[in-house]
């Protein structure tokens, strides 16, 4: 059976305690020198628990003093950037100066076809270039511009001044001695077994050492004399510097003495240009017939003085 304690006891009791404590709250005042630092934050602060009126006047005056935060102000300006440390991004360097130029190319600075652009022969009449020899009433073909070249086949036609057929073009009898370039490019497509013959140069003269009056005749330039040359493939000849034959002879030059382009002025130093031809080499002595030769040519290359001109043959 339990006992129950009355009311009388339980309030002596408390009584007691009070009577030895002297109060009902702790017995040590707290103050802030007693409280540790970090002891308690803000976190341990409930919103609204220290009131302005519980905080000292000279605090109370500041913050009557501050205003209202104002809007943000405009952004300031980029600072400099700081110097380059390893690990960072790198700054931008000075440009410096520009290189040496580089070597020319496969085909020179100028290109393919150089500085000087190719004159077009599309037809016979163009660039005074025409078709001489051959067609019409003779056993023979013309020359004709076919493929991207001049084509040319065996023949001869004494009716032109070289008796040969191809394309020609006249000249108003200019000093020999200022012909400073001449080339051209060829290939034979067909030639018999044991001939020599390919795509040839004619220059025909006025007033060369010939014993004649007029001093008529022509200079030949002919592949097998520069070399062997054979079918299906180009090639390119500098006709100034290999070696010239007359067909009358002139300064003691003929087939049998052929000369370099320097004796040939030397030993005709009056000699003039009346026309350059380019054609099958035909002659009266010794003609290839028509179906067993054919040959191509193209950029040809004249020049006098420090000029040339070069011309594209069929396009």
């Amino acid at each position: 059976m339990r006992k129950h304690l009355s009311p009388g006891v339980v309030l002596g009791s408390i009584a007691v305690v009070l009577a030895c404590t002297g109060s009902a709250t702790a017995g040590v005042l707290i103050t802030s020198g007693t409280i540790k630092d970090g002891t308690i934050q803000a976190r341990d602060i409930k919103k609204g628990t220290i009131s302005t009126d519980r905080l000292a006047a000279s605090v109370r005056t500041q913050l009557a003093k501050a205003g209202t935060p104002g809007p943000a102000g405009p952004a300031g300006p980029a600072g400099t950037p700081a110097t380059t440390v390893l690990g960072s991004a790198p700054q931008g360097a000075a440009k410096g100066e520009a290189g040496a130029a580089g070597k020319d190319g496969v085909n020179g600075k100028d290109g393919l076809s150089g500085s000087n652009p190719a004159t077009l022969v599309a037809k016979s009449g163009d660039a005074s270039w025409g078709a001489v020899g051959g067609g019409g009433t003779t056993p023979y073909p013309a020359a004709s511009l076919s493929g991207g070249e001049l084509r040319l086949q065996g023949g001869f036609d004494g009716s032109t001044p070289s008796g040969a057929i191809g394309f020609a073009r006249a000249y108003d009898n200019v000093a020999l001695s200022s012909l400073k370039t001449l080339s051209y490019d060829f290939r034979i497509i067909k030639r018999n077994a044991g001939n020599v013959v390919a795509p040839t140069i004619h220059i025909t003269l006025l007033k060369a050492n010939t014993g004649t009056t007029s001093g008529f005749t022509n200079l030949v330039f002919e592949p097998y004399m520069q070399g062997d040359f054979g079918l299906n493939q180009r090639y390119s000849l500098d006709a100034m510097s290999g070696k010239w034959w007359a067909t009358r002879a002139a300064g003691g030059i003929n087939q049998g003495n052929p000369a370099t382009w320097a004796d040939v002025i030397a030993k005709n130093p009056d000699a003039t240009i009346s026309a350059i031809s380019f054609d099958n080499g035909g002659s009266s002595g010794n003609t290839t017939p028509a179906d067993q030769f054919q040959a191509g040519v193209d950029n040809v290359l004249v020049g006098f003085g420090s000029e040339f001109t070069r011309f594209d043959f069929g396009g």
